[in-house]
């Protein structure tokens, strides 16, 4: 039987490559993500109606099943303290550098989480997630 040497060694050459390119960055439990976490890029409008940018906000996250779930520690006028202020649908089991679906809520001094709103979260480490649409941005960074 005759075996072409040089096929083989192109054939594990593209099985590597292949294998690299369709392989996860890494995959990691929902479970590593619960903790406190500080929030940046936060806005709220005030009574008189100015949109106020806040300094950061502490966020406690947990898991349930296929969702990443953030309560506010502190608060502000527009989402008040121990309000679920987003949720990240995933996985059980999630890629690093990936981005997910999530739904983040607002409001106004006036009507305080009243509101949900489509929104991107790339889960950039273990330890930082952007939340993101076309018009905001907001980093977590784990406290």
């Amino acid at each position: 039987m005759f075996i072409n040497l040089q096929f083989l060694k192109i054939f594990s050459i593209f099985a590597t490559i292949t294998i690299f390119l369709i392989s996860p960055i890494s995959a990691e439990p929902l479970s590593k993500f619960p903790g406190k976490w500080l929030g940046y890029g936060y806005n709220c409008y005030t009574k008189d109606n100015n949109l106020t940018a806040i300094p950061y906000e502490q966020i406690m996250i947990t898991s349930s099943g296929t969702k990443i779930i953030a309560k506010k520690i502190t608060g502000d006028d527009c989402v008040t303290a121990d309000s679920v202020t987003f949720i990240i649908t995933a996985r059980e089991n999630i890629s690093i550098g990936d981005t997910y679906f999530a739904m983040i809520q607002s409001g106004s001094p006036q009507n305080p989480n009243s509101e949900w709103t489509v929104a991107h979260a790339k889960l950039v480490s273990l330890h930082e997630i952007s939340l993101f649409t076309s018009e905001w941005a907001i980093t977590l960074l784990r406290d």
